[in-house]
């Protein structure tokens, strides 16, 4: 399951460590089952404090499908792309 989470319904900014503390109240979920992405290191930092693994995103150097796929949570990087017609 890939879920995004908006921190400015809750109020909390990163990387302060209430809000990864929200996002795992609201999902349901434990630290040890999430994967927190952003392109911002201090970001990464603050979710590894709490125990979520923090995965840095270079948008200069490749977008999410292929981070998804590199990190074994997309197996398919096809699922996320727009169908043009």
């Amino acid at each position: 399951m890939i879920l995004l989470f908006c921190q400015i319904f809750v109020n909390i900014s990163k990387p302060e460590s209430a809000v990864y503390h929200c996002a795992l109240d609201q999902v349901g979920v434990a630290k040890e089952e999430c994967v927190f992405i952003d392109d911002k290191i201090e970001n990464i930092e603050g979710a590894d404090l709490v125990g979520i693994r923090g995965v840095y995103l270079d948008r200069g150097k490749q977008d999410l499908r292929e981070l998804l796929c590199e990190q074994k949570l997309l197996s398919n990087h096809s699922v996320l792309e727009e169908k043009v017609e």
